[in-house]
């Protein structure tokens, strides 16, 4: 999760801006690993442990994050502003 100050300052944007129609969101993202390196990073007992700790079983990659902000950003995204929004994998 991000720090706190990060969470109350996406919050207060959201609750400043918001009558004007802009959202505000905090992306928080957990373990992330490269797609290629993900099979290496599984192989890896502290890993596998971190994986086990996973509602996915897998790491979120940069692309999970980045589908993410681009939902948030985009018009499809009416109504989530002051929100912050994991994305770890359940982790």
């Amino acid at each position: 999760m991000p720090r706190p100050r990060v969470a109350a300052a996406g919050h207060s944007l959201a609750a400043e801006a918001g009558r004007s129609g802009a959202l505000s969101n905090v992306v928080a993202p957990g373990g992330t690993t490269p797609e290629e390196r993900a099979a290496l990073m599984a192989a890896n007992s502290m890993a596998a442990k971190m994986l086990d700790n996973t509602a996915t079983g897998r790491f979120s990659t940069p692309s999970d994050v980045a589908n993410t902000v681009t939902f948030l950003a985009s018009a499809a995204n009416g109504d989530i502003t002051g929100a912050v929004v994991p994305v770890s994998g359940g982790m």
